[in-house]
């Protein structure tokens, strides 16, 4: 999927965007517009991780947040350690060869038991190279 556009909020502001993949909607109205996450290249720039709400057409779209790659592992890192892994152990690895129906149904025919342990150290492995921040933990576990 390839959307190639200008977009101009004013007569001096013309803004280019290439949305090269649609990875998932987060929301969406009643409007009809959605928010979303992709990987959009803004003005001819290298691709980032975007999330921002668009319409319909994907010809307008809010304010939102690019990541570079490195920034998007690292937030979901930081999420997944905030709400556990509940939401990892099924998805589809990128660098695996397989369509996304067939990802699942092997992630399926696999006992949960060993998919949550692999997926558990693997997620161990790399948490330790995430930077660690004492008082967002500490208020994190009050709160609990």
């Amino acid at each position: 999927m390839a959307y190639n556009q200008n977009y101009s909020q004013g007569s001096n502001d013309k803004v280019r965007f290439d949305l090269m993949e649609h990875i998932g909607v987060l929301a969406k109205k009643d409007n009809g517009w959605t928010k979303e996450v992709n990987i959009v290249a803004w003005n001819g720039g290298k691709a980032k991780v975007d999330i921002r709400e668009w319409d319909p057409e994907h010809t307008r779209m809010t304010k939102g947040i690019t990541l570079f790659e490195e920034e998007a592992e690292t937030l979901v890192k930081a999420l997944a350690r905030r709400y556990g892994l509940r939401y990892i152990n099924n998805a589809p690895r990128p660098e695996a060869a397989q369509s996304h129906t067939e990802a699942h149904t092997a992630a399926a025919e696999e006992p949960v038991a060993a998919a949550h342990a692999e997926t558990q150290a693997a997620f161990d492995e790399q948490a330790e190279e995430l930077p660690f921040d004492e008082a967002a933990e500490e208020t994190a576990a009050g709160q609990s």
